[in-house]
């Protein structure tokens, strides 16, 4: 993966300054560690009991027969919330379980994967019941961008259906650019954070390539524009899947449409339609507006490789704005 997006420092440094980044994420750091010291502890705590408790008897688990891989800001929060409310689905005891992108997971084995997804005797007995199926599903959004993922995926089903929300990759990049600078792992300006993103990934896809067990810190933090390269991405994931078993949705048909969506990812499911109590879209605290002329960068940065994509696919996607 090679990445090429010099723009002008001077010219682009003026685009969006330090001093734009509103107050709510110059004091993010702080919320951010408040919350985590709060919730973080008692979640990872109970999370580790279950998954010991569980991995007892992992070989006993039903693997996922949907797994959502990504991308990263593209609204699968909001997917999953409203999957979980159906009465035929279950989910993994947490959303995002990292066991085919991160190697110290991997390594733990099938068994840890299979901890977080109910006994096959629970699965049976929900279907025997209700008289209808019942399917198991995951959702983490890095799996789409990082290599290996749809091997090892296939290795563990490789009948399990696959969702990918995309979005226009001009706005997921702003938006994860402000994911990774609430926490304080970005401390640049988004123009100089994307100006210095192929010297700070420079050979890190290579690295992992080439050794399943190297995971890059800086690829996971720092990939903005890396992981709108969607053409690439599908391009390694119909390798493994083919194309029926792959559902992509375009993340602002999604919102606009939101029930009809639904519809349509339970008839890829082979489920009945079903109306969750209400569609809740992740709200995150505003942030200043892209300046034009940024934008406009990005979006002819970006045409080629949405064109990849519309090729592979056969669909097209507004997003060349």
């Amino acid at each position: 993966m090679r990445l090429e997006f010099v723009p002008d420092p001077v010219h682009f440094s003026a685009l969006i300054s330090k001093s734009s980044i509103p107050f709510f994420y110059k004091s993010a750091p702080f919320l951010w560690k408040l919350k985590k010291t709060i919730s973080g502890p008692v979640f990872g705590s109970l999370y580790k009991l279950r998954l010991s408790i569980n991995r007892l008897t992992g070989s006993l688990r039903k693997e996922p027969d949907l797994v959502i891989i990504g991308a990263m800001k593209c609204g699968t929060s909001s997917l999953h919330r409203t999957l979980v409310q159906h009465p035929n689905l279950i989910a993994s005891i947490k959303k995002e379980v990292h066991y085919f992108d991160e190697s110290k997971n991997f390594q733990k084995g099938k068994n840890w994967y299979l901890a977080h997804f109910p006994l096959k005797l629970t699965v049976w007995l929900k279907q025997k019941i209700s008289g209808k199926k019942h399917l198991t599903f995951e959702a983490t959004p890095s799996y789409v961008a990082f290599p290996h993922v749809a091997e090892r995926l296939k290795e563990v089903n490789p009948d399990a259906k696959i969702i990918v929300m995309f979005r226009n990759p001009v706005d997921r990049a702003y938006s994860h650019y402000f994911h990774s600078f609430r926490p304080l792992r970005e401390k640049l300006p988004f123009d100089e954070a994307i100006a210095a993103e192929p010297d700070r990934l420079n050979g890190e896809f290579e690295k992992m390539e080439a050794d399943p067990n190297y995971w890059s810190q800086s690829f996971a933090r720092f990939s903005y524009l890396a992981r709108g390269m969607y053409g690439d991405q599908m391009e390694r994931w119909f390798k493994y899947f083919p194309k029926e078993q792959i559902m992509i949705i375009d993340s602002s048909y999604y919102y606009k449409n939101t029930q009809k969506c639904y519809n349509e990812v339970l008839d890829f499911l082979g489920l009945e339609h079903y109306e969750p109590k209400g569609f809740k879209k992740s709200v995150y605290p505003s942030y200043d507006k892209m300046s034009d002329e940024l934008r406009q960068k990005l979006v002819a940065y970006f045409k080629p490789h949405n064109q990849k994509l519309y090729d592979l696919i056969g669909q097209q996607y507004d997003w060349d704005k």
